[in-house]
């Protein structure tokens, strides 16, 4: 049985680069390249294995609720959602650390603070009361690693960077069983092409401004170089002109320079999902194609605001709103039309929907939600008829699967409660933000994008870095709401965990953001804000420190051109400037009455003839206006929606 080769990469971005070289140098079958997800997978479906249910998040809610004198009991009381995130991501980060030989209760803790020794003991007791339960991602490893190696469909031998691949106890223990179990030796050739594939041809000279930063960012060296124009700073007023700006000196770029391809610019955005929306809109419309641009769009959560609104229309008395907005709901299957009507007729006043046809089976549902549920029965009586109205061929098939979600949940609380405590199921079923995630096209035209987050996926010539901001390139570590830094610096120290210290996060960001530099070869363009969106002051990201001690400027701001000023316009390169015009005057505007050609109030009239009653207000409407009086009294204006 010939056995899958399988080339780890860092992520997704790393595997495209990757990709692209082995395709090119060593086409063939048997051969894999992927990051760590793409692995699992593979692997799973090798041995035949199935998807893990998801028993983990249920396991920590029931354990933490039960543990009433551990740290997190007040605060789970009164913002439940928000304490079993964190201890969540605390206990995921302690069992990927211990391993899977490990038991986290077995771990020594005497060299931490009192603090940290006791929040340690009660996240090993949380998890020894989920009885030791597993994320899904361990679960499919544990599982590999307990498997029979004959059953598996094709044995995988894993291939990592020379230079080192991070990975955490579970993963490392992975790796060295499946290379245990392949059948064939490992390609030292194949090695050799993985390596090279992830080489980054920076920039050649090794006396331009380009090469300095790209070998000494972030080392100590009395070295200062002169500044010359592989590089440049730019501060503008905020992320949209950013884009702006980046637009207009690619469209420079490609009209005096012919030769450069688009896919030969890079952009490389910051962490923030605003960098990503103004990209695809000004790149969008000035013509330019992107390549590799992700990102997220906001959704409606469906399925949770019919829950939310069905439940607040059955407590009493009923929000007018409300019971409109679930009326219209496009989950449900009478259709867009119906349920617009149905909503309509309530914000007309005809809150129990009389003298009016109800959808084809409809009757049992609309009659108990006009009603209202005083009862548990009655409450279980409305979710289970709300479930069968459920539109099986909706065209959000997510958010149908939500709405089951959420109406379980609630029926599952309700069976608990003698008569309905609508607070607390309200809080069950609160609509959660939701996004998606739009993955650009990725052409080898287009202009080439890179994320802060990841690896850069191929190389350019010159360089756009969007959002250089405090907080960014490279981007904040986030800290522990559980542990200090001490107290996980000697976890890993002292105790033999495998955990990963904010210390070493910082670095690792460092020589990511070192790499992505390395893949520019002629120029590279910083561009930062001055303010947010809302006017809030941003300062430039702290690597402008270290960039100015290899120039020799006295403060990193004497780096940046302000574009703002003509100062800084003028020493900036390659900036898109519009041609400055005269001033046109604004056109006189003739001021007349208009004549609409006929006797208004001739045309509103009884039918015995005789003319409406005016008020006052209405009669100066009509001096003034018309065509307002018109509309007013002909009820075509628009419809204003307020609170009750």
């Amino acid at each position: 049985m010939s056995t899958l080769s399988f080339l780890l990469c860092a992520d997704r971005s790393a595997a495209r680069r990757v990709r692209r070289h082995v395709a090119t140098l060593r086409p063939g079958l048997g051969l894999v390249v992927g990051s760590w997800p793409e692995l699992l997978e593979h692997v799973r479906s090798s041995y035949l294995l199935d998807v893990p249910e998801e028993s983990w998040s249920s396991a920590l809610q029931t354990a933490a609720s039960q543990m009433d004198g551990a740290f997190w009991a007040r605060s789970l009381s009164l913002a439940e959602t928000e304490t079993l995130d964190i201890l969540d991501r605390e206990l995921r980060r302690l069992v990927h650390a211990v391993g899977p030989e490990g038991v986290l209760q077995d771990i020594e803790t005497q060299a931490l603070s009192v603090r940290g020794q006791r929040h340690y003991a009660e996240l090993a007791e949380l998890h020894a009361a989920m009885g030791y339960s597993l994320p899904p991602e361990l679960v499919v490893i544990g599982d590999v690693l307990k498997a029979d190696p004959d059953t598996a469909l094709r044995p995988v031998r894993v291939y990592t960077p020379s230079e080192g691949c991070l990975l955490d106890p579970w993963q490392q223990a992975l790796v060295d069983e499946l290379n245990r179990r392949a059948t064939s030796l490992a390609d030292d050739a194949l090695q050799a092409l993985f390596d090279a594939a992830l080489q980054r041809p920076s920039c050649t000279d090794q006396t331009a401004s380009l090469s300095v930063l790209q070998n000494h960012l972030y080392q100590k060296t009395d070295r200062v170089s002169a500044l010359d124009a592989s590089l440049q700073w730019m501060a503008v007023r905020d992320y949209l002109q950013e884009a702006e700006v980046a637009a207009g000196m690619i469209q420079q770029l490609r009209d005096s320079d012919s030769d450069t391809e688009l896919s030969e610019i890079g952009l490389l955005l910051p962490s923030n999902q605003i960098y990503a929306q103004a990209i695809h809109d000004v790149f969008g419309r000035s013509g330019l194609p992107l390549s590799g641009l992700s990102r997220h769009e906001s959704v409606r959560d469906l399925g949770h605001e019919f829950v939310f609104y069905l439940l607040k229309v059955l407590k009493r008395p009923a929000p007018t709103m409300s019971l409109a907005a679930l009326l219209c709901s496009p989950l449900l299957s009478w259709g867009r039309e119906a349920g617009l009507v149905l909503s309509q007729a309530v914000m007309d006043g005809n809150f129990r929907l009389e003298k009016m046809a109800w959808p084809p089976n409809s009757a049992p549902f609309l009659s108990a939600v006009v009603k209202g549920a005083d009862t548990t029965e009655a409450a279980l009586h409305v979710l289970a008829e709300a479930e069968k109205l459920l539109d099986p061929e909706s065209p959000y098939p997510a958010a149908i699967d939500r709405a089951r979600e959420g109406l379980a949940t609630a029926t599952t609380e309700l069976k608990k409660q003698r008569t309905p405590i609508w607070d607390e199921l309200l809080t069950r079923v609160t609509p959660q933000s939701q996004t998606r995630t739009i993955e650009g096209p990725r052409t080898r035209e287009g202009i080439t994008v890179f994320a802060e987050a990841e690896e850069p996926w191929r190389s350019v010539r010159q360089l756009f870095v969007l959002g250089f901001n405090a907080g960014h390139y490279p981007r904040n570590v986030g800290g522990s709401a559980v542990f200090s830094a001490a107290d996980l610096e000697m976890l890993r120290s002292k105790s033999a965990l495998a955990i990963e210290t904010p210390g070493e996060r910082a670095e690792l960001n460092r020589q990511l953001f070192v790499r992505q530099l390395e893949c520019a070869t002629e120029k590279i363009h910083f561009l930062l804000s001055r303010r947010q969106a809302d006017g809030t002051a941003l300062a430039p990201a702290a690597s402008l420190t270290f960039m100015a001690q290899l120039f020799g400027a006295d403060e990193p701001e004497d780096l940046i051109c302000e574009l703002e000023t003509d100062t800084g316009r003028n020493r900036a390169a390659g900036l898109s400037l519009a041609q400055s015009e005269p001033p046109v005057l604004p056109r006189v505007c003739q001021v007349s009455d208009l004549n609409l050609g006929s006797d208004l109030l001739a045309r509103h009239k009884k039918k015995d003839g005789t003319l409406y009653p005016m008020s006052p207000s209405r009669l100066e409407t009509l001096m003034v206006s018309p065509l307002a009086w018109v509309l007013g009294r002909s009820g075509l204006e628009p419809r204003e929606w307020a609170p009750e």
